[in-house]
């Protein structure tokens, strides 16, 4: 019973994320290079850093931190 409920649960949400996709009218941002994905990261954690929000990255765990910069060195 309680397993039929989850499952329920479940399809409801994903169910509710197909529809908001589909009706979202919201242009992504497309990017042609890595530097455009970087100054575009850096634009948005000024943009919440101005409105006092924590920067992005700030609780990440040394070991994210690591990849992070293995991703970004290969680029």
């Amino acid at each position: 019973m309680i397993i039929n409920k989850c499952y329920f649960l479940v399809f409801i949400l994903c169910f509710m994320s197909f529809i908001h996709l589909n009706t979202c009218n919201q242009k992504r941002p497309m990017f042609d290079s890595a530097d455009a994905f970087r100054n575009y990261l850096r634009k948005l954690n000024n943009e919440y850093m101005i409105a006092g929000r924590p920067r992005f990255g700030k609780r990440r765990s040394d070991f994210e931190k690591e990849l992070f910069y293995n991703l970004k060195s290969n680029l």
